[in-house]
Order: structure tokens, then sequence, then C-alpha cells
């Protein structure tokens, strides 16, 4: 997710990325989509055209000379990947790495990196770094390319979200000399441009995305969304004009296309829209409605357009029955307690936040807010005062 709380659905690598197409699945973390979009990925079925298989291709198909129990036991790691059976995915992958011969080279480093997705997936930094370092040091030609760029990609945007901007940078990099004109690797780094306020760099490389994967669309939504920034920053009210008449052409390329809804509605709200932004709110609901976030933003809408905490908190409880684990509706919820003066239940708000948040920035974020409100309970029981150090409104929440 970019930087700051207030965008949420902002730039992370569009819908349902990582997840291959399958049906549902128990073992799968609850709200999967928005899991993916925090981790910042983009590898199979919404990715950039460039690496959209590298995932879920059959390698037993291109190795001519293995035994058919190779095949075997390869494709169904495979299979159950695509399946959405994370849980048995990960079981079977790392029995097939252990079982020395069961796998032909190729097919090692193909299962190496459904390994570490899976430990992506949910929320395991550590060991899908100790899998990804395994298959990027493999010996070159022993993996297919695009297989060892995708692995690239997920190692920086890991080294991203752990707040190492240089290691992340110099994957992308890597990834770039294998593979100039793979449209992921274009993304990812935008994303990282994005997200360090670099945002003339964070066009360049949508752009480029754009132009490799034209029908990506979280290349375009991203562009547009990285220009309505810079708009704001200049206060072009021709520019914000140009972004929200893109940003209609999009929304009518690409009707289904959540990310892309919610960051339009996002748009038009900032613009004062606030019934066309509920509009799409509820698009987008209805399109996903086990997506956390969306709940959130709507609640965020129906503060700003009916000053209606009561109607907003109850979307939050919305968010988190859909997704217990939805870390921006336990912070939004904090904010809105703060802003009625119970500050003890914004500190247990805040507390259930962090033990859910999945990046180092997030987390000192949250610190921050949590400090604030308890050094403001202490001050209010010790002198008898009712202190607001959130005064500020809601606001920057939006």
């Amino acid at each position: 997710a970019p930087a700051g709380r207030e965008d949420e659905d902002a730039p992370a690598g569009g819908e349902n990325e990582d997840a291959p197409a399958g049906g549902e699945n128990e073992d799968a973390p609850a709200d999967l989509d928005a899991k993916v979009k925090m981790n910042g990925e983009a590898e199979t079925n919404g990715e950039a055209e460039t690496n959209a298989d590298a995932l879920t291709r059959d390698e037993g198909a291109v190795s001519p000379g293995s035994s058919e129990s190779k095949h075997v036991r390869y494709r169904g790691v495979v299979n159950l990947f695509r399946e959405q059976k994370f849980a048995e995915a990960e079981a079977a992958a790392q029995l097939a790495i252990v079982d020395e011969g069961s796998l032909t080279e190729k097919q090692r480093g193909h299962v190496l990196l459904i390994l570490a997705t899976v430990h992506q997936l949910y929320s395991r930094p550590t060991g899908a770094l100790d899998v990804l370092n395994t298959l990027i040091a493999l010996p070159d030609g022993s993996v297919p390319v695009e297989v060892r760029v995708n692995a690239l990609v997920k190692r920086g945007s890991q080294h991203l979200i752990s707040g190492n901007a240089d290691e992340a940078m110099a994957d992308f990099q890597t990834a770039h000399g294998l593979d100039p004109m793979n449209g992921d690797v274009f993304h990812h780094r935008g994303q990282m441009h994005f997200l360090l306020d670099r945002l003339p760099e964070a066009m360049a490389d949508y752009q480029q995305c754009a132009e490799i994967s034209p029908s990506f669309p979280a290349a375009h939504v991203q562009l547009l969304y990285a220009k309505y920034k810079v708009a704001l920053m200049t206060q072009s009210g021709m520019a914000m004009k140009e972004v929200v008449d893109a940003f209609e052409k999009i929304f009518e390329r690409f009707p289904d296309y959540v990310e892309g809804i919610s960051l339009f509605a996002q748009v038009l709200q900032d613009q004062g829209q606030l019934d066309r932004a509920e509009v799409l709110y509820q698009k987008a609901i209805e399109l996903e409605p086990n997506n956390g976030s969306l709940y959130v933003h709507h609640g965020l809408l129906l503060i700003s357009k009916n000053d209606s905490f009561d109607e907003a908190l109850e979307e939050m409880k919305k968010a988190l029955k859909v997704d217990s684990d939805c870390d921006f509706a336990y912070e939004t919820m904090a904010t809105m307690q703060i802003q009625r003066g119970r500050v003890r239940e914004a500190i247990e708000l805040w507390d259930k936040a962090l033990d859910l948040v999945r990046t180092e920035l997030e987390m000192t974020h949250l610190f921050s807010l949590r400090e604030a409100a308890q050094a403001q309970e202490r001050v209010s029981s010790r002198l008898g005062l009712q202190m607001n150090p959130f005064a500020g409104g809601m606001g920057g929440m939006m």
C-alpha cells in the first residue's frame, strides 16, 4: 500500500494478482486479495502480461528425458497452487524440494517460486526471503529467465515492505537487466518510486508498463493516481480535471476493475463529488464484497457526506465481518473514537491494528498515534482535562 493510510487502495499491485485462477479455498487467508495487495505482489492473472505465467506454467511439458514420476510430483504442486489449495501446495512443494532427484532443475526453481509465493500470501516475510534467496542463488541457466525475474521482483517487493529501498532497487534493476521489456518490473519499480514520493519516476515506470502491457489495468490506474498526486501538489485545476476525465475513460475500459473504481471514487471524493463517489464505492463492494478496505473508504465518505459517525462505524464493522484482519478498519475506528474523546477505546483498537500490520512504515505510523493517545490519557487522568491531540478531524484519514 502506498505511504499514508488515506490511500489504502492506492498502488498496490492490482486485484487478485497472486492467486491463480481457481475456486474458493478454505485454506486461503481471509480476504486473500487484500493481503496480496498489501504485499505489493503482481504474479498471475492480474499482472503485467510479460510475466503472467511464471507461477503456473508447466515445466514438465518442456523437460524431455525426465521420468514420469518427476512430472507427477511437479504437476501435483502446480495444480494445487492453481486450485488455490495453498496449504496443500506448500506441503507438497516442501516434500518435493527435500526429496533429492524428484524434480528437474527447471522444476525445482519453479516449485521454489511457488513456495515463496505461499509464504508471502500468508505474510511470512522471513520464510519468503529464505526461499527466494535460495532460488535466486541457483546457477544461471538452471531456471527459466521469467522465473528468475519473477523471484527478483518478489524479493524486491519484500525488501521494500521491510523498508530496504536500496536492496529493492538493486533487485528490480537486476530483473530489468535480465528482461528489459518485462512490464512487471516497471510496475513494481513504479510502486517503489510512488511509495518514496518520487512521482516523476513512478509515472515514467507506470507509463512503460502500460505500453508493454496495455490490457493490464493496474498500470493505467496507478499512472493516473500518480498524476493526480502531482496535480494536488501543484494545485493545478486543469491537471485535476484532465485526470478525472482520464479516469472516466479508464472506468469505461475496465468497468469491473475494483482497485480502479476505488481510486476513482477517492479522487471524486477529494473533488467534492460525493454522490458519484458513493455510487462507485457501492459498485466496488458489489464486485468484491469481501474486500474490507472498501467498506472503510465508504464509511469515511459517509462522514464527509452526512457527518454521520454512526453510519461510518457500521461500515467499519462490516469491514471486520468480511475480513477480521483488516488493520485499516481498526486504525480508522481508533481515530473515530479519538474524535469522540474515547481515548481508551482508541488505544485498544490501535493495539489490534498493530498486531496486523505488515510493514515497518505502518507500524511506526500506528505507534506514533498510539503513543500520542496514551500521553493524552495520562495528562487527562492527572489533571482532569479533556484533551484531543487529533483535533484536525478525520480529513487526514481520507
